[in-house]
């Protein structure tokens, strides 16, 4: 089980930012880590609608051997809190909590292109432009402050050979700007390229053996040391895993997976002391596939066992062993309903006091029905928690748990004016309940938004 809980740019942010006292301008509030996890969980029903959706056959263009299909999103949210700043009001806070209308403009394609039977091409591009509009008062100090232009691109290669060998290569590129609801408020400019490949072997379809690797760099944009310092990195995992299919489409499998992560402008006196270097060796057992007539499931649980380059300061200890999952039911007990159920365990990098690492846990669910006339409702809700290693005190209190609970929830509904458009309206609550009640938020989220797409 490859370490994914490492990718989680945001909650990672929130530690690096607490490791500079002198800096207040980054630390005056921290938000949940569950930040990061925003977008995926209204990504998580959203997707259900879309895939619903998709049974309706959505329009593509084909040319021959090429598939495309373009769309365009238009979205006008209001948030009640787009910093997601302590509700209580934290004295000497620099973003106290404001509101703002977001007009969120998102186009993109997505082809494929078959070479041949054995050798098929993907490409994808997307791009999103934020612009922040204040409501008044407190809000219209500088909204415009917050306008980002966001884009990814990304490229693939499939190979199906003989003898039951499949070979994939990718390579994804992203070019973003961190949003007002993450920890690091100055809207650092960034990019993560990320690129892998995997082989497969599977001669019968009883039996299977893979291998697979990548190496992800993230870097940021700023002529602040202290921000690479703490952000820009390299992380590399290879592994491979061995299986049996119990069922035609069912696969048990166990995996081993080592990964390197080197911080690449490390400087101790910038990064707050502790060595973040440091190398981890996972061994999992996992399932893949159809299990039930209705039920599918896609879960991998093992041990992980870290070593830093050096111990956390005022430590003795540069080791982790934590016991991590992650994993997914899709259930759908009837034609137009979705059921999707997630859990994740994982150990995820910090430098807050003493601590190298904090082991995140979390749990989400969505349900999607499409009724008749077009319409399709939806619901969602996650929650999550954050253990650090050693204790932490702030302003009197002190708690190995900084961020406590966190809860997303929403509700979403969809109708389909045509095959090539529809419009969804979606309502998101967020909040943080924590040891440190002075950095708890609320946060409300109402969108519109039109979709098109050919």
């Amino acid at each position: 089980m490859k370490n994914t809980s490492f990718s989680r740019l945001a909650a990672f942010a929130a530690c690096a930012a607490l490791a500079l006292p002198a800096r207040a301008q980054l630390l005056d509030y921290m938000p949940a880590s569950a930040g990061g996890d925003i977008a995926g969980l209204q990504a998580a029903v959203l997707g259900g609608v879309d895939s619903l959706n998709d049974a309706r056959k959505s329009p593509r263009l084909k040319f021959g051997g090429l598939t495309l299909q373009t769309y365009y999103n238009a979205t006008e949210t209001y948030d009640t809190n787009i910093f997601l700043a302590p509700t209580g009001g934290t004295p000497g806070a620099l973003a106290p909590v404001r509101d703002s209308w977001i007009m969120d403009n998102n186009f993109g394609f997505k082809s494929t292109y078959d070479i041949s039977p054995r050798h098929k091409l993907d490409l994808a591009y997307d791009f999103t432009s934020l612009s922040y509009q204040g409501n008044g008062g407190s809000s219209q100090a500088d909204p415009n402050a917050n306008n980002a232009i966001d884009q990814a691109l990304s490229a693939g290669y499939t190979y199906t050979g003989p003898n039951g060998i499949t070979a994939k290569l990718r390579d994804n590129y992203i070019n973003t700007t961190d949003p007002a609801d993450t920890e690091l408020i100055q809207r650092f400019h960034r990019w993560e390229n990320m690129v892998g490949g995997e082989m497969e072997y599977s001669p019968s379809h009883t039996a299977f053996v893979s291998v697979d690797a990548e190496s992800q760099n993230d870097r940021y944009i700023t002529n602040d040391p202290q921000i690479r310092a703490l952000l820009d990195r390299v992380t590399e995992t290879i592994g491979g895993r061995v299986g049996w299919y119990v069922a035609p489409k069912t696969k048990v499998f166990v995996a081993y997976h080592a990964q390197d992560m080197h911080f690449t402008d490390y400087t101790p006196a910038l990064a707050g002391g502790p060595a973040r270097d440091n190398h981890s060796d996972t061994v999992s057992v996992g399932v893949e596939g159809k299990i039930a007539p209705k039920l599918t499931a896609r879960a991998e649980t093992g041990y992980t066992y870290t070593s830093f380059d050096a111990p956390a300061q005022g430590t003795n200890s540069s080791i982790s062993r934590i016991w991590s999952f992650d994993g997914g039911l899709f259930y759908k007990p009837w034609e137009k309903t979705n059921v999707d159920l997630t859990a994740n365990r994982g150990l995820v990098p910090a430098v807050l006091g003493a601590n190298q690492f904090y082991v995140a846990t979390s749990g989400g669910l969505s349900i999607t029905h499409r009724f008749p006339w077009n319409f399709t409702l939806g619901a969602n809700g996650s929650i999550e928690r954050d253990d650090y290693q050693s204790p932490i005190s702030i302003n009197g209190a002190t708690s190995n748990v900084f961020y406590g609970n966190a809860y997303l929830g929403g509700v979403v509904a969809s109708y389909d004016i045509t095959s090539y458009a529809s419009l969804t309206a979606n309502e998101m609550y967020i909040s943080r309940f924590s040891d440190f009640a002075a950095y708890d938020y609320i946060d409300h989220r109402t969108s519109v938004t039109l979709t098109v797409r050919y």
